[in-house]
């Protein structure tokens, strides 16, 4: 492989990794302001840290490579279903149960969330 298909592929994987942290950022502001167990809000508080570092630095990496923003379909449709399901939660706890199904769900299919998702609170438990 040339040196520029090789950047060109790095910087297409930069780009789309960028993609997804913005709708990540996006994501997780409203996941925090819809939850309401305080542990639940920390952990979230905790996860947004890490991803700003990441952020950060792929923004940086993008930058480096001259990557550009890319459409990603599947994340953004993704992050409209868990957004409907929060706004369909019958009450606060189910709310909350619900983010950390969905945080734990990310961490197995490799989502480009970065939290590190609690166990469920002991006060939703």
């Amino acid at each position: 492989m040339s040196d520029e298909n090789l950047k060109n592929l790095v910087a297409q994987g930069l780009s789309a990794l960028k993609t997804g942290s913005d709708i990540a950022a996006k994501a997780t502001g409203e996941i925090n302001n819809d939850s309401s167990d305080l542990t639940l809000k920390e952990a979230l508080r905790q996860g947004n840290d890490a991803s700003k570092h990441w952020a950060n630095g792929i923004e940086r990496a993008v930058q480096q490579v001259g990557g550009g923003q890319q459409n990603n379909p599947i994340l953004k449709a993704h992050y409209e279903v868990s957004r409907k399901i929060r706004q369909q939660a019958p009450n606060a706890v189910s709310r909350d149960l619900g983010i950390v199904a969905s945080g734990h769900s990310h961490c197995i299919t490799g989502s480009l969330h970065s939290a590190r998702w609690p166990a469920i609170p002991n006060s939703l438990a």
